[in-house]
This record gives C-alpha cells, sequence and structure tokens, in this order.
C-alpha cells in the first residue's frame, strides 16, 4: 500500500482489501517497488497506536503462541478503535482521602529489602496466604517505581476481585492515577480508559490478564497476584499464557 505523506510505524489506517475496506497497522516503510501499489483509504490515526514494544510483543506472541502478527496485534487495540464513538468520562471523586503508608512488619521489610536489592526488573516469586500482608509489599513497591517516572501494571485472575483490588489501589494512590481494563466493560468505557492510559494520564493499569497488553510508557513493574490460577491462560487465539 501506498500514500503521499510519510506515516510513522504502528499508524492506524483504511486499506482495500478484495471488495472492502479492513483496518490496518503501518508496520515498516519501503522504497517504491516494481509493481502497482493500492492507495491507503484514509489515514484514522497518524500517532502511532502500537508501540515499538507493541510490535516487538505481538511478533514475538505470533512466533511463540502459533497465531497470525494481524492477531496478536488486534489482542492489544480497543474493538471500538476507528468507529465513531461518544467518549464518556467515568465518574471519579476528587474528593478521597488517601490512605498512609503503613508500617511494615519485620517479615514484610525483609521480603521488601530483598526485592530492592535484587532489583525490580528481576523475577521476584512472593508466598504468603491471604491476609498475609503481600498488597502492602506491593503498595511499596509501586510507589517507588511512581517516583522514579515509570508505570505499573497489577494483574488479577479474575474480573470479581478488580474491585476490591481497585479499592486498595485508589486509597492509596487516588482515581486520578489508576485505569481498569476487563472484558466485562462497555467498549466506549474500555476505550476511553485505554485513550487516557495511551496518553499517559494513567500510571497504573489493573485488570486481569488482557490488560498486559496496556499501552503504558515506561513500564516499570508488572505484578501477577495469585499467580499459579488457570485464569491467567488464554484458550483462545492468541493463546498464551
Amino acid at each position: 500500500y501506498s500514500h503521499p505523506d510519510k506515516l510513522e510505524v504502528g499508524a492506524l489506517v483504511n486499506v482495500p482489501l478484495r471488495n472492502s475496506s479492513k483496518k490496518a497497522i503501518v508496520i515498516s516503510e519501503t522504497t517504491l517497488p516494481k509493481f502497482r501499489t493500492k492507495p491507503i483509504d484514509r489515514v484514522i490515526s497518524s500517532s502511532p497506536v502500537i508501540s515499538k514494544i507493541g510490535m516487538d510483543t505481538a511478533q514475538f506472541i505470533s512466533d511463540n503462541y502459533f497465531c497470525t502478527f494481524g492477531e496478536a496485534i488486534g489482542s492489544m487495540l480497543p474493538v471500538t478503535f476507528g468507529k465513531k464513538r461518544r467518549l464518556i468520562a467515568t465518574k471519579e471523586s476528587k474528593n478521597i482521602k488517601l490512605e498512609k503508608r503503613l508500617n511494615l512488619t519485620m517479615e514484610q521489610k525483609k521480603v521488601l529489602d530483598s526485592i530492592k536489592i535484587q532489583g525490580i526488573k528481576n523475577p521476584h516469586l512472593l508466598f504468603g496466604v491471604t491476609g498475609s500482608g503481600k498488597t502492602e509489599i506491593y503498595l511499596q513497591l509501586i510507589s517507588e517505581v511512581l517516583k522514579s517516572g515509570k508505570s505499573a501494571i497489577i494483574l488479577v485472575p479474575e474480573i470479581a476481585l478488580t474491585p476490591q483490588t481497585i479499592s486498595r489501589f485508589t486509597k492509596r494512590f487516588g482515581n486520578d492515577s489508576i485505569a481498569l481494563l476487563h472484558s466485562g466493560m462497555k467498549e466506549t468505557e474500555k476505550f476511553y480508559q485505554w485513550q487516557s492510559i495511551n496518553n499517559g494520564n494513567k500510571k497504573i493499569v489493573i485488570g486481569p490478564r488482557s490488560a498486559l497488553f496496556a499501552p503504558l510508557n515506561n513500564l516499570g513493574i508488572i505484578i501477577i497476584d495469585e499467580a499459579h490460577e488457570t485464569t491467567y491462560k488464554q484458550n483462545n487465539t492468541p493463546r498464551y499464557q
């Protein structure tokens, strides 16, 4: 396909395919070939909707989980992208009294210090029964990440667990920096959240496994709560764990 203007990799466009027009992502630029090209119908978003990291992740998924590159890219974008829509912001309370950072027990402090010494970029596995204080460690790690200008993803095994997780994180960080993503949301709301994340307005994303594909910039930490749960396996294409 060809276009008179230079388009960035990751731009969203409409292209002619057989007798219809389909949404497509610009994945690379090349010199004009000898054969005839088809013109791009319309540029939906000249700004990249998929980052370089997103492109690389989609390629990894395609190579390792037996699906097409397009199927992998599709899992990263809201369904309503490019359609006419009316975006409605969620009602967010601005007067939440934020919870102060709690004092850690000796065991929690030992775990937190160990993670900091080994580095957040390395994988760490936390064992502890419900109520043993793992969430407070998550909160304090995320606080450190946010201070360094980075962002965070918190994955939970089920949609049903997101309200209580959101409540705990909202009390610590407020509503303004937190986004929620899951399949039970209306598409317009999901797109609003996606756009807020992509614009850099949200620094913390909470949700089940699909929230892993949130378009966060400068990701600093990924927390997978209850990582042993089987719901972290995706049984539809693209299949991944």
